[in-house]
């Protein structure tokens, strides 16, 4: 073989520069999602009959409460001992890059987009995570704990008490003056 050029540009996809192209990575995205949904729903499926399995579903979802049934689903699925997520670059900004070797977890994300007709819709990408347990934490940046002073500590218990709390000059007989 004389055109050593060839070799380089034949592609496995139908892009250029050994890229795929538009339908070909839009077909794998595709391809991605669904399998993505098929895990969740295997997995909603086979919690459903299963109270120990629901146990289980209940105590990822206690930990990641700001994730979605699905994704809660999916993390049950692929990994249910993290406690905490974050993507690669995530874990690198904060100096701790992820092992050699660990394998992400799929989730999704939502994305919104605007539609020919000029409406907003919302599509899902599968997005990669990795826990903490995935993470060279040795060289982690960590925040310092915030520090409270006793005046905002009970500013902060006031404004948030789940009852509304009033100065009294007296309490006679179980009676409350308020304080004018």
């Amino acid at each position: 073989m004389t055109n050593y050029d060839d070799l380089l540009s034949n592609t496995p996809y139908g892009g250029q520069n050994g890229q795929p192209s538009k339908e070909e990575y839009a077909a794998k995205k595709k391809a991605e999602r669904q399998e993505v949904f098929a895990l969740a729903d295997n997995t909603a499926l086979g919690i459903a009959g299963n109270g120990g399995r629901f146990q289980q579903y209940l105590d990822v979802q206690s930990r990641f409460g700001r994730y979605s049934a699905v994704n809660t689903l999916l993390i049950l699925a692929q990994k249910p001992e993290s406690t905490k997520l974050g993507s690669f670059e995530h874990w690198r900004e904060k100096g701790g890059p992820v092992k050699p070797g660990q394998t992400g977890i799929s989730i999704v994300e939502p994305q919104e987009y605007t539609k020919e007709d000029g409406t907003t819709g919302i599509g899902y990408n599968v997005k990669k995570v990795f826990d903490i347990s995935q993470v060279d934490t040795r060289k982690m940046k960590s925040a310092p704990p915030p520090s409270y002073g006793d005046r905002q500590l009970l500013k902060a218990l006031i404004n948030s008490a789940p009852v509304k709390i009033i100065g009294v000059d007296d309490i006679i007989q179980g009676v409350i003056h308020e304080k004018a």
